[in-house]
């Protein structure tokens, strides 16, 4: 699963698109605000952390820095891509802060969609499926 976080309507829908194309189950969330509840606020016992994180770094509620920043707190190792439309300043801050990959807007989608495919654990995510699978036909 991959959590989107852009507030650019367009950019949100594309790379859904794009993603959900690839075989991804793609949560988009409108900002930062949203993002932020689904990942510290409204996680249930059976909840599972996303494979990647994909966020637009200036948003309404939180930045990428936050979660960044709140991610390394809990000690949680989801990778992070950012978006970032703010140049070379904010790409280091968000490199420095544990950010896996940070693309410069405009982007191309094709090298975000590679790097979120190389961001995933792929061993891990093929020991679940076969169980997600084995429940799906009981």
């Amino acid at each position: 699963m991959i959590y989107l976080a852009e507030d650019e309507p367009d950019i949100r829908e594309s790379l859904t698109t794009l993603l959900t194309h690839e075989g991804f189950v793609v949560r988009a969330a409108l900002d930062g605000i949203q993002l932020f509840d689904w990942l510290f606020r409204q996680r249930g016992r059976s909840a599972r952390l996303p494979d990647v994180i994909i966020t637009d770094h200036r948003m309404p509620g939180y930045t990428s820095l936050d979660i960044l920043d709140c991610l390394a707190e809990l000690q949680w190792t989801i990778p992070v891509i950012v978006l970032t439309g703010f140049g070379p300043e904010i790409r280091d801050l968000a490199k420095a802060h544990g950010a896996t990959a940070v693309f410069d807007k405009p982007f191309d989608p094709d090298t975000l969609r590679d790097a979120t495919m190389t961001c995933i654990n792929w061993d891990v995510r093929r020991l679940r499926e076969p169980a997600r699978r084995n429940r799906a036909t009981q």
